[in-house]
């Protein structure tokens, strides 16, 4: 089981903004992060979104960290984006939705989405 003080790291859009940035939430924000593509083992901006239709998920897990992966954005209607989550810790997909869903920030991240996310 996840901890609730778990940090959740988003690669993505803000709720009104095109262009994918590293956010760190907490259960009610979005604020902006200082992690850099060099502090991470996976390239949040080259994991495959090709060939999969908006609100498909994938889930990873790439050294210590748990990743979903949603195909399209809150708000950038850009073909290849995708919205990233990721904490660092070993989870199953299961544990990490559950974890996800209970967010409120990342439930109007998801819900702004103008497809219907395939959990």
């Amino acid at each position: 089981m996840i901890n609730l003080n778990t940090k959740i790291f988003y690669f993505g859009t803000d709720l009104n903004f095109t262009g994918h940035l590293f956010w760190e939430l907490s259960k009610e924000e979005i604020n902006y992060s200082k992690i850099e593509f060099k502090d991470l083992p996976f390239d949040p901006e080259n994991l495959p979104t090709d060939n999969y239709r908006n609100g498909y998920i994938i889930f990873y897990n790439i050294e210590n960290y748990s990743i979903i992966q949603i195909i399209g954005s809150c708000f950038d209607k850009r073909p290849g984006s995708h919205s990233i989550f990721w904490i660092k810790e070993i989870v199953t997909k299961e544990e990490f939705i559950e974890f996800l869903k209970s967010i409120p920030i990342v439930q109007k991240i998801i819900n702004k989405m103008p497809f219907k996310v395939q959990w």
